[in-house]
């Protein structure tokens, strides 16, 4: 689980900010006068002052709600649901065996592999096959897309829980179980996880940061918190390159579209076409890996 430690902003910076937008306020009211620009500005500083005095409160009180621990299921050894990782791949040669090695590094007992790679005109294949082994089916296609990648990878599963991962991730070991004692104990059909970046220090890994920021968790946290009390517990959206389902309830909502540029928004509005309960997974993290 990746943990919102950024009190520092919560604390300091959501109250200064505050501060001193009321002080421009108070400044405003003591000497305005009746010009167009001066009241356009009045009122603008007086709704920025609002808005950090709504942040402020839901943002500490999202980061008191996230130190509480969800409800996992308890599940027995030789009692794991099986689980297959559909992992799509187009010339990936620089990260694929990174990813491989860290699926076979998770703790999660019989977990099958399904590399489908999407016509790579690298050495996509040839790494994949130097590293598999019997939890790791290789399967090649000519160049059609995520979605159709995706679509066949699910068509060769058999076991009870689907996971999808992009090809440029790494996983904590012990990710997948937490995540799996979640979708049990909440019976969720599809759980989205925490994506995060492995090399922050690059440049553009400091903007996928920002994307990833830790406001965006909290949100996500936060809307989560007030759904569970809802029978549908409806996420936004179960990111593609992060997103464990129900086997049963994917597949009844049909191949992935090739239509749309990003199938997981799809995906994820058919499922709620559907009425599928759908939440995010504080426990289900992955690693961006950006070179």
């Amino acid at each position: 689980m990746i943990d919102i430690k950024n009190f520092v902003k919560l604390s300091l910076y959501l109250p200064i900010s505050f501060v001193l937008n009321l002080l421009i306020v108070l400044v405003f009211i003591e000497r305005r006068n009746n010009s167009a620009f001066d009241s356009f500005f009045f009122y603008y500083c007086l709704i920025t002052t609002c808005y950090f005095i709504a942040r402020a409160f839901i943002f500490v009180s999202l980061y008191l709600i996230q130190r509480k621990e969800n409800h996992l299921a308890k599940i027995e050894d030789g009692e794991w649901p099986g689980l297959t990782v559909i992992v799509p791949a187009y010339n990936e040669e620089d990260v694929i065996q990174l990813t491989l090695k860290s699926l076979l590094e998770v703790d999660y007992p019989g977990m099958k592999i399904i590399v489908v790679d999407d016509g790579s005109t690298d050495k996509t294949g040839e790494l994949v096959k130097e590293i598999a082994n019997n939890n790791i089916l290789y399967l090649r296609q000519e160049n059609q897309g995520k979605a159709k990648a995706l679509t066949n990878g699910i068509d060769h599963v058999d076991t009870e829980y689907t996971m999808m991962v992009d090809a440029d991730c790494i996983f904590p070991s012990d990710s997948f179980k937490k995540a799996m004692q979640y979708i049990t104990y909440y019976g969720d059909d599809a759980i989205g996880g925490v994506l995060s970046v492995a090399n922050p220090q690059l440049t553009i890994a400091k903007m996928q940061v920002m994307e990833y920021g830790e406001d965006l968790w909290l949100f996500k946290i936060f809307q989560n918190h007030f759904q569970c009390i809802k029978s549908d517990r409806t996420q936004d959206i179960i990111p593609g390159a992060l997103g464990l389902f129900l086997t049963k309830s994917l597949k009844s909502v049909g191949p992935l579209s090739n239509h749309f540029l990003a199938e997981d928004i799809d995906l994820t509005a058919r499922l709620v076409e559907r009425y599928y309960r759908l939440s995010f997974c504080p426990y289900l993290v992955s690693y961006t890996v950006l070179n």
